[in-house]
């Protein structure tokens, strides 16, 4: 049973997840009380690997909606989760030895728990397949229903079991190996036995094996190999200090112990694993317990809640290449973050953002836009990070001050090597840097890197004392403003670029809901409508906007991602504007020339950033 998407429904703050695509490895985000955790906890009761999986309506059913629902809850249970699957051939061919051939029209299904912990199944039959086993009433099945029949007898096992993890439990240095194997023995073990019986399972180490073997030297040789083996699986995902390994040794007065150390590889000195950093240790414990869970053949989907939560940035970003490579490949993985660095950048369709409150829709949205701002300040700086890496391989960057300058750019640079025209040469990566106040410490912070820096901006009187500066961090030849290609009166922006009436068709399609309820501006904007034809027409349609009440004011981030996604749909670019977009691209193009081309010395900029 191949698992495609989750739905949590009527649990605590989450009103109707939607439909989650489930990845190999999955990333929920969103603010504090958003509802992380509860889609986890939701989840697990489906098939909880270590409990009954019982739902309790009077804690986690929605306290907003209780009144209404409590009426009818014994007679129409609301349902709780619902996972979307793919039957295997075995399934399929399970399923049809016992119910008739054909019987399976799709193979895709759906089971679902409600608040009576009842299952009920859907799945695509052809009924007229359909031949119950001969112990099966033909009248039960009926009223039963051939879906939750075959799902009841058939597929009910086949649901993975989950398991949702927030306590990530620290091993401990030092174990007695005999009291160990009692708890063992007597199923009392400790959450520190579980991450300790994981390293042992991981090195190839049975305790029955160190405890009953009479001869130490025999020990001592197991657990050097052992040790091998645990230092290349673990140490390789931290980076923090490559010259770290992990040793298994016997200590106390008859052997009876196995004790943990941690050997420095340059100075071969080794010290007691409990006197290491908590990241370390949390790291190290962690990694035993996810790759032992991950390499069982019946390990569970895990559920991990803030996993790396106190490590440093590096550890971190390794923390997350670690369940990419070693667990996400056995079992789908899904967990919770508020760090930018357990986010992948070139994966960001397995982020799910999520808010207890969406304006419209389910709880977990789709489109980045209806995330809080929280959320999508997190998602910016992953982006943000992702880019910076790209500086490396395309070192020639052109800063501009906000999203909304490299959007216009980007989008119709692209536009014009769509169709046959010369863009803005693919060797450039623009920068949004905040402001132009912003220029000189982006550039001061990245000259390390030797970044070839020329920038576009609507006013450079912010930053004129760092540009004249004898040991000025960027060239002032290769700062331009946009009023250098328009005339306008006043710092311009990348919006000046567009002709007026372009650029108002644009803006119109953008607010057409917010214009045509004003009932004073005819439902669109003409030139006429705005003020002063030679200032810039942002601070235009700001005033426009303020004049007439429309939406909560001029938003330049709006229009320009409307321009982005709606390309397609809009006009052609007119000349004029088609003609000063060029024009742009072509002086900057030219620049390009002067730079004497890729450093001979690159530094990674996460390091110099200290980010891994």
């Amino acid at each position: 049973m191949q698992l495609l998407q989750l739905r949590v429904r009527n649990y605590k703050t989450i009103d109707d997840s939607g439909w989650v695509d489930l990845d190999d490895l999955t990333c929920l985000v969103g603010r504090n009380e958003s509802g992380k955790t509860a889609f986890l906890r939701a989840i697990e009761q489906l098939n909880p690997a270590y409990s009954d999986g019982s739902y309790d309506v009077y804690t986690e059913y929605p306290r907003d909606r209780w009144t209404q629902y409590r009426e009818r809850h014994d007679e129409e249970p609301d349902p709780v989760v619902s996972v979307r699957f793919r039957l295997d051939d075995d399934e399929v061919e399970q399923i049809e030895s016992a119910f008739g051939d054909g019987v399976v029209a799709d193979p895709v299904g759906v089971v679902s728990k409600n608040y009576a912990n009842e299952l009920r199944w859907e799945l695509d039959l052809d009924e007229t397949a359909f031949e119950p086993p001969d112990e099966v009433d033909a009248t039960d099945a009926e009223e039963m229903g051939f879906a939750n029949l075959i799902g009841t007898s058939v597929l009910a096992d086949a649901i993975p079991t989950f398991l949702y993890v927030d306590e990530y439990t620290l091993l401990s240095g030092r174990i007695n190996l005999a009291g160990l194997r009692e708890r063992q023995d007597t199923g009392d073990e400790t959450q520190s036995d579980a991450a300790f019986l994981s390293l042992l399972s991981i090195a190839g180490l049975d305790p029955a094996d160190l405890t009953d073997a009479d001869d130490r030297r025999e020990r001592v040789a197991e657990l050097e190999s052992a040790s091998r083996t645990m230092s290349q699986q673990a140490m390789r995902y931290w980076s923090q200090n490559e010259g770290v390994r992990l040793r298994l040794r016997l200590a106390g007065e008859d052997g009876n112990e196995l004790e943990i150390r941690v050997e420095d590889v340059d100075t071969d000195i080794t010290v007691e694993f409990d006197s290491r950093s908590h990241g370390f240790r949390w790291f190290v414990s962690t990694f035993c317990t996810l790759y032992d869970l991950a390499t069982r053949e019946d390990g569970p989907v895990l559920l991990l809640d803030e996993p790396g939560l106190n490590l440093h940035a590096k550890a971190k970003s390794d923390f997350l290449t670690f369940l990419e490579r070693e667990v996400a490949t056995n079992r789908a993985v899904v967990y919770t973050t508020h760090s930018p660095h357990m986010i992948d950048p070139d994966r960001l369709h397995r982020v799910k953002p999520i808010r207890a409150d969406p304006p419209s829709g389910p709880n977990v949205v789709t489109d980045i836009a209806n995330a809080d701002p929280d959320t999508r300040f997190l998602l910016k700086n992953v982006v943000e990070l992702g880019m910076i890496d790209a500086l490396l391989a395309r070192p020639q960057t052109l800063l501009v001050p906000e999203d909304a300058d490299h959007t216009y750019l980007h989008a119709i640079s692209q536009s014009f090597v769509e169709t046959g025209r010369d863009g803005l040469d693919p060797r450039w990566t623009i920068v949004p840097v905040g402001g132009e106040a912003n220029v000189p410490w982006f550039v001061s912070l990245m000259d390390s890197v030797d970044l070839d820096v020329a920038a576009l901006l609507s006013d450079r009187s912010q930053i004129e004392d760092e540009l004249s500066a004898e040991e000025s961090p960027i060239d002032g030849s290769n700062v331009q403003t946009v009023g250098e290609f328009v005339d306008v009166n006043g710092p311009a922006t990348v919006e000046d670029l567009f002709s007026t009436p372009y650029f108002l068709t644009v803006v119109n399609e953008a607010y057409r809901s917010e214009l045509e309820a004003t009932g004073t501006l005819d439902g669109k904007l003409a030139e006429a409508d705005l003020p002063t034809h030679s200032a810039p027409i942002v601070d235009r349609l700001t005033a426009v906007f303020e004049e007439h009440g429309v939406a909560d004011g001029f938003d330049r981030d709006r229009v320009a991602r409307y321009f982005q996604r709606q390309r397609s749909d809009l006009p052609e670019l007119d000349g004029d504007s088609s003609r000063t977009f060029s024009g742009v691209f072509r002086a900057f193009n030219s620049r390009l020339e002067s730079f004497e081309g890729v450093s001979k010395r690159r530094k990674t900029i996460r390091e110099l950033l200290n980010l891994g």
